[in-house]
């Protein structure tokens, strides 16, 4: 009997350990996912953005405008714009900034080459020539706290006299680094905040009226509308002769 007790004690203990084990284990598999879970559902905070951009010099935003140039521009030829393009650097240590002007584009291929962009510089660029993209300032190395503007003047040729109502494109590429600006081959930056130039949804504005020749359907209807107002003043002068 005692030999009977002890096999019986022992394979008790024995099924003990074996269903501890298998708890433990549960516990392993239960517990320890959902701390994992727990552990990603801590919310991080997102890392401080390097600049902060303002048109006018007085309001930030980490966000980049809507467009450089005001809502109120509208491509005149024979006239020029300029917009500022403030940058600020929100973040410790140095900044490196660098703007480019890339994306031209527009329907008409001569309303494209009769406008130029120009930077700090003074040197205008025809639209026409900036495929890619296109240097407008050069490198500026910004500590915490620094400013920079850059002024962007954008102008057409003032013999421009067709691409009524034509969309323009450009966008306004700005490159942030710690150490230097790197760029692809064709010259542009890599992975740049890109800002509309222009206003609008797709960085576009419609040209408005050019001075060019006045429609020959509208000449005429013009002239029936004066022949007409002639015709009734005869008429009426030769009524009251009559009634005299």
């Amino acid at each position: 009997m005692v030999r009977g007790g002890c096999v019986t004690r022992i394979a008790v203990a024995t099924f003990l350990r074996m269903v501890l084990t298998v708890l433990v284990t549960l516990a392993a598999v239960l517990v320890l996912p959902t701390a994992a879970h727990a552990a990603d559902a801590v919310p991080t905070a997102a890392p401080p953005a390097p600049v902060e951009y303002s048109t006018d010099g007085v309001t930030w935003s980490a966000t980049p405008p809507a467009s450089v140039f005001p809502t109120s521009w509208m491509p005149v030829p024979g006239a020029s714009t300029t917009a500022t393009l403030y940058i600020r650097a929100a973040r410790p240590g140095n900044t490196v900034v660098a703007v480019y002007a890339g994306n031209a584009a527009s329907t008409d291929p001569v309303l494209l080459a009769s406008t130029a962009v120009a930077g700090p510089d003074g040197e205008d660029v025809s639209l026409s020539s900036i495929p890619t993209c296109r240097a407008l300032a050069p490198q500026t190395v910004l500590a915490e706290g620094a400013v920079v503007g850059i002024p962007l003047t954008v102008s057409l040729a003032p013999d421009l006299t067709t691409a009524q109502d034509t969309a323009l494109r450009m966008d306004i590429l700005v490159d942030l680094s710690d150490t230097g600006v790197p760029t692809l081959v064709g010259g542009c930056p890599v992975n740049p905040d890109i800002l509309a130039a222009f206003p609008g949804g797709t960085s576009q504005s419609a040209l408005g009226g050019t001075g060019g020749e006045v429609p020959v359907v509208t000449v005429a209807a013009a002239a029936g509308v004066v022949a007409c107002g002639l015709v009734a003043c005869a008429i009426a002068l030769s009524m009251r002769r009559r009634e005299s």
